[in-house]
């Protein structure tokens, strides 16, 4: 006998029965975020910055963003058999702490630092301010919803 995993994503508290069509396609999106990410039950509330994401009707918007700001990295790594683009990506998850970057990669922070300096020139971007590192740490999540 197969068993399928169950998902169920829950809309927003109607104020209105108008916003009746509003509640269901969140609830939709929920679902969807339930089944990505191998929840048994959201709530739309409850998704975060997927919020925003999952509410996007046209995906080629987010793909278009992700590869944007990231193929650079992509090519170089591929180029060059680095890890640039996951080093981006633990620069923002962990606030750029190179003591943090190096024990999640598993590298020496000699090479982090490195890695980082040369990420910020492909960028050309030095990812000091919150509005330099955002839309990076959007790319990576939707580089989640795409996998």
């Amino acid at each position: 006998m197969r068993v399928s995993a169950l998902h169920i994503g829950m809309g927003t508290q109607l104020k209105d029965i108008r916003e009746l069509n509003l509640s269901y396609q969140r609830a939709l999106s929920a679902v969807t975020f339930a089944r990505m990410f191998q929840k048994n039950i959201i709530c739309f509330d409850d998704m975060g910055i997927y919020q925003i994401l999952f509410s996007i009707q046209d995906q080629k918007i987010l793909s278009d963003m992700y590869h944007h700001l990231l193929d650079t990295l992509i090519q170089y790594d591929q180029k060059h058999n680095s890890e640039l683009e996951k080093t981006l990506y633990y620069y923002l998850k962990y606030d750029g702490s190179p003591q943090k970057i190096a024990r999640s990669t598993y590298t020496h922070r000699n090479t982090v630092h490195y890695r980082i300096e040369k990420i910020k020139t492909l960028l050309n971007c030095e990812l000091a301010t919150f509005e330099e590192k955002f839309p990076y740490m959007i790319a990576f999540y939707i580089a989640k919803m795409m996998k």
